[in-house]
């Protein structure tokens, strides 16, 4: 449930200072969990929900009738919406990555996110279920953690007094923390463990979706606390409060850029497909009484997949 949202974590700390920035995080943690939690609770209660619209109809099934209509279309749709404003986030961000791979080449940004999205075209096309590429997600759990690390290390290598700027400060709070910064930063670090919105389709598909709060608390608590703080500290620690930007953009042109770019583009493509996988199946599922739903169901989906993925593309150039 950690997203590229994580790179930019070091800012966010530099507004408030490690000691408010660390006491912050946790508390974004812990919050994130209670909720992951309490949407596990009601899950099980209507397990034959697979999705957030069809939870929604079931917790709202002897409500009054217009809410029975509208709360889960309204939530529906906020979701849809989240989903695809986060695949143009996505494509936007594999196509610099993939100029940063290939900086010497002189390609206009909107070019590099047409070849992103040729490359995810097989991957969309060919997985319906979120489990259909189960091995995508191990590979993505590595590839954010090798991104983050690299630019820490090289930083580590050059030394604090090379990487941060002279009018750089480390301070335990920031001497400019206030209201607006503390909504800015904690804002930015929810965002980056904004998970919450698809956990009912991922529990959908568990085979055991009542062992999620141990995998939810023993794995991914862990690794997310463990990674937002490193990637926190480390970048503050060497930048300082002039920290901006995602942390591997501190890396000089060169090898060690060109694979952060690589690990960071594999990470976006495979949390486009997953979120893609998630907003394509509520579409066909919409629509599955309609003339669209009687169409054969597999070019359905190519369809969908399709459309979508042109779509995020002209979203990702707005």
């Amino acid at each position: 449930v950690a997203g590229a949202g994580i790179l930019s974590v070091p800012v966010a700390i530099a507004k408030l200072g490690w000691l408010a920035g660390g006491v912050t995080i946790v508390a974004c943690l812990m919050i994130n969990v209670h909720i992951s939690i309490l949407l596990w609770r009601v899950f099980m209660c209507f397990p034959q929900t697979r999705s957030y619209g069809e939870l929604a109809a079931a917790v709202f099934e002897t409500a009054p009738d217009w809410q029975r209509r509208w709360v889960p279309f309204v939530l529906s749709f906020l979701q849809g919406s989240y989903m695809f404003s986060m695949l143009g986030v996505n494509v936007l961000t594999s196509g610099k990555s993939l100029g940063m791979m290939f900086y010497s080449t002189h390609v206009c940004l909107p070019r590099w996110c047409s070849i992103a999205c040729c490359l995810l075209l097989p991957l969309v096309v060919g997985g319906k279920k979120l489990g259909s590429w189960k091995w995508l997600i191990w590979i993505n759990s590595f590839m954010l953690l090798a991104t983050v690390l690299i630019p820490l290390i090289f930083m580590s290598v050059q030394g604090v007094e090379s990487t941060r700027p002279p009018h750089s400060t480390f301070a335990a709070v920031g001497p400019e923390i206030g209201l607006l910064v503390l909504v800015s930063s904690t804002g930015d670090l929810a965002y980056a463990m904004t998970g919450q919105s698809m956990l009912v389709e991922i529990m959908a598909e568990m085979r055991s979706p009542e062992e999620f709060p141990r995998a939810y608390t023993k794995l991914s608590l862990p690794f997310m606390c463990f990674a937002f703080l490193i990637v926190g500290f480390g970048g503050y620690y060497f930048k300082g409060s002039e920290a901006s930007g995602m942390i591997n953009e501190n890396l000089p042109f060169g090898v060690l850029l060109q694979v952060a770019a690589l690990l960071l583009l594999s990470h976006m493509l495979v949390t486009y497909v997953v979120k893609s996988t998630v907003l394509c199946r509520s579409i066909q599922n919409a629509y599955a009484g309609t003339a669209l739903g009687r169409i054969d169901e597999r070019i359905t989906w190519i369809y969908l997949v399709v459309v979508v993925l042109f779509s995020s593309w002209l979203a990702s150039q707005v």
